[in-house]
């Protein structure tokens, strides 16, 4: 039995115009440096943990203080209103975060690159479209007008098979034969007359005599 696919990543995209996203630039205006640590330092948890981090954000307010230290963030509740003014511009997923579960469009569709070709189930909190390719295919139905092959129904053997094709040869040697005699009687003719000068095809020698 395989391994289960691993969910986590060990690494994150993030593109050199990462500053010039707009989301970003309200962040930074708002909470300055710190709230884009902050903020940092949630997506590196929800992405070590896969594309979703379901996690009282209490507790997760506290594990973000102590990364950063008391040193540059001496109340905890700052952890709390970023992230709320995250989900506020689109950064996280409002109704989600309610929930106690933090992700995004944004996060999941950097998911998907990184895990295209890594059967992770996305199932759970995925706001995303399943894309067509990577949908199951699904076998073509049997037309009602189709008729299913019988389970009861025994297959032809290759004995059975060349019989079958000897009868079928015997049957048009047999059918030549009798076209072949059927015409030499009709091509027969007969010598009549008192000179044996006229002559009568089998079929007129019969209707004559």
């Amino acid at each position: 039995m395989g391994r289960s696919p691993k969910k986590g990543l060990e690494f994150f995209k993030k593109d050199t115009s990462y500053y010039d996203d707009d989301k970003i630039m309200d962040l930074m205006d708002e909470y300055g440096p710190l709230g884009q640590t902050i903020y940092d330092i949630v997506l590196t948890l929800v992405y070590k943990n896969g594309y979703y981090l379901e996690i009282p954000l209490e507790k997760l307010a506290r594990i973000v203080s102590r990364t950063i230290g008391n040193r540059w963030l001496k109340d905890k509740n700052l952890v709390l209103q970023v992230m709320n003014y995250c989900a506020d511009i689109g950064l996280f997923d409002k109704n989600l975060l309610e929930q106690n579960v933090i992700t995004s469009v944004g996060i999941q569709n950097r998911y998907a690159e990184v895990t295209a070709r890594n059967k992770v189930h996305k199932d759970r909190f995925w706001l995303l479209e399943i894309p067509e390719a990577l949908k199951s295919a699904t076998e073509k139905p049997i037309s009602a007008t189709e008729k299913p092959i019988s389970a009861t129904e025994k297959p032809i053997s290759a004995t059975e098979k060349t019989h079958k094709i000897r009868e079928d040869k015997d049957k048009i040697s047999d059918k030549s034969v009798c076209n072949k005699n059927k015409d030499f009687q009709e091509k027969s003719t007969h010598a009549f007359g008192k000179y044996n000068n006229v002559i009568l095809s089998e079929t007129e020698y019969r209707i004559f005599m």
